[in-house]
């Protein structure tokens, strides 16, 4: 399964119906080609007209602005980054047990995401939701690049990849569980995940560690 940094970006592309040029490498692949122009050495990062941009917030709010997935109403656009926003602190966050290589200590910072910092982060997702008057969206009345964000985000938690966060670790959060079915079940997200990401598809290489 993607991690969501890009693939929030892809899909905010693919709903669009905006044309991109999708350029997957492997981590040796993109440290030998892409590091030397990666904007501030980050990964991953687009090129727009010549532009290079970093960084999943300026991504994700050019790709969201670009396909009609951004509101017009200023705040309801700034809610949206603060949604985006959020993702990557908890993606900063889940990371440093990532670098971790001792795996007693792993799985002890592993333990803490669980039963601490995990639920509290689920819960502000939770209330951004139930705040916005059960509409089953995180702003507005329609799908976003931050639903996207959160669905890619939280699917990549569950993934199984982070060993000892259970693939059921957000599931007793209703209304973020809800909202992740939602967007599961949208037949346009369902087709690029189909096309994607089947069992029999061998388009996928990803340069993020999944431990």
């Amino acid at each position: 399964m993607p991690f969501w940094r890009a693939e929030v970006c892809r899909l905010a592309l693919y709903l669009g119906e905006i044309p991109f040029e999708d350029v997957r490498l492997s981590y040796r692949e993109l440290l030998a080609t892409a590091g030397p122009i990666a904007p501030f050495g980050q990964f991953p990062f687009m090129e727009v007209d010549g532009r290079r941009i970093a960084f999943t917030g300026a991504m994700a709010r050019y790709c969201g602005d670009v396909a009609g997935l951004t509101p017009e109403d200023k705040s309801e656009a700034a809610c949206v980054d603060m949604i985006i926003d959020a993702c990557s602190e908890l993606t900063s966050i889940i990371s440093v047990s990532m670098r971790e290589e001792n795996k007693e200590r792993k799985l002890e910072m592993r333990a803490i995401l669980r039963e601490a910092t995990l639920p509290k982060w689920f819960s502000y997702l939770e209330k951004q939701l139930k705040d916005n008057r059960a509409r089953g969206f995180f702003v507005g009345e329609k799908l976003t690049v931050a639903d996207i964000a959160v669905w890619r985000l939280l699917g990549w938690i569950t993934s199984g990849l982070l060993e000892g966060i259970p693939k059921d670790v957000y599931r007793s959060f209703q209304a973020l569980t809800d909202h992740q079915d939602k967007v599961e079940a949208d037949p346009r997200i369902r087709s690029w995940m189909t096309s994607h990401y089947s069992a029999s598809s061998s388009k996928v290489s990803t340069s993020h560690s999944s431990d």
